[in-house]
């Protein structure tokens, strides 16, 4: 007995992290039924590539994307989701029940707004947090509502809200999502694809700071990758226009105005990149091989750091001396030497 607790002790004090990597039988065991069906989305996709320069072991974000497909591990709530949520579920009943609903069968706005401040006061946060997400449920349906409703109304029937999206990326890789709106053009057989984005962002560019971080535009190219290999009916053959965020809550340090949409259009290398990448972390899957610290050692980080010097006198160091590679640097590496290596080995 005391033996067996105090093996027990050893491995709850061990970073569970580090158990996942599938070695031995076991753990492939207890992998294989979560894997069998899985269907990468853009989430699963960010969670497997997100590089962490002081995880030297590269176990963080590889247990992020095992912990949620495994174990089913649940995030802490926040009010930033959990509004969020309810913003996107409010556009999606405006379009279906409000102006799309068949004869008899609408509600009515005020209905609903009824129905969402409800759903609000029931969230379980502490009182003044409610009041706050109240006090902006209110300037969305008083600002931006309107703005949302003088572009959808022109034709309602070319908007399809809150769409799952299933496609087959080289007519084998289950790929999965969920778009926002797409407004179909079904004359062009074109789609904008529509992406909501909730909270305050203050000014433009701190919208084009949150712009550039990879993990947040390899999401917009993934959708469309996602429209433009699927065989969804009513879909099917359709090319993407652009993918187009769309700020839904008014900024209230800029006078409660409305941030413009900000479209997108990924470039053809971009999008061959991001395919790459699919097809990468489709034959790890099937490898069931989640071991990337070997990027650590790896010849190509050793010559990126050993070149990277500061060119001039600054705060950090002197010219010449070494400066550390950059967040954004090391991530684009990391994409690349997955990609060698699994052109490598496959």
């Amino acid at each position: 007995a005391d033996s067996t607790i105090a093996d027990f002790t050893e491995q709850a004090q061990a970073c569970w992290q580090e158990e996942w990597l599938a070695k031995d039988s076991a753990s492939r065991a207890l992998m294989d039924p979560a894997l069998a069906d899985l269907r990468i989305s853009a989430t699963t996709l960010n969670d497997f590539l997100a590089y962490d320069s002081d995880d030297l072991e590269g176990t963080h974000s590889k247990g992020v994307f095992l912990g949620d497909k495994l174990f089913g591990f649940p995030g802490a709530p926040t009010t930033a989701l959990d509004f969020g949520s309810i913003l996107h579920g409010f556009l999606e009943k405006e379009l279906k029940n409000v102006l799309q609903g068949e004869p008899g069968e609408t509600v009515s706005e005020d209905e609903l707004i009824r129905f969402t401040e409800n759903e609000i006061a029931n969230l379980d946060y502490a009182s003044d947090e409610l009041d706050q997400l109240k006090q902006r449920f209110k300037a969305f349906y008083q600002v931006y509502l309107p703005h949302w409703k003088t572009i959808v109304q022109a034709d309602p029937t070319q908007y399809v809200a809150e769409q799952w999206v299933s496609a087959r990326l080289d007519d084998t890789i289950p790929l999965t999502g969920k778009c926002d709106l797409l407004f179909l053009d079904k004359l062009q057989k074109k789609v904008t694809i529509f992406d909501y984005k909730s909270g305050n962002r203050k000014t433009p560019e701190k919208v084009r700071e949150e712009r550039g971080g990879i993990g947040y535009q390899r999401q917009l190219e993934f959708y469309q990758l996602l429209i433009e290999n699927t065989v969804e009916p009513g879909l099917e053959g359709y090319q993407v226009e652009s993918v187009t965020d769309v700020f839904v809550e008014p900024q209230v340090k800029q006078k409660m105005e409305l941030l413009a949409p900000v479209p997108f259009t990924p470039g053809p290398e971009s999008l061959k990149h991001l395919a790459n990448l699919v097809r990468m972390f489709w034959w790890r899957i099937q490898k069931r091989d989640f071991d990337t610290h070997a990027f650590e050692t790896s010849a190509m980080l050793a010559a990126e750091d050993a070149a990277n010097v500061y060119k001039s006198d600054a705060k950090g160091g002197k010219k010449g001396d070494h400066k550390p590679l950059a967040e954004k640097a090391l991530q684009k590496l990391y994409e690349q030497w997955l990609i060698e290596d699994w052109q490598q080995r496959r």
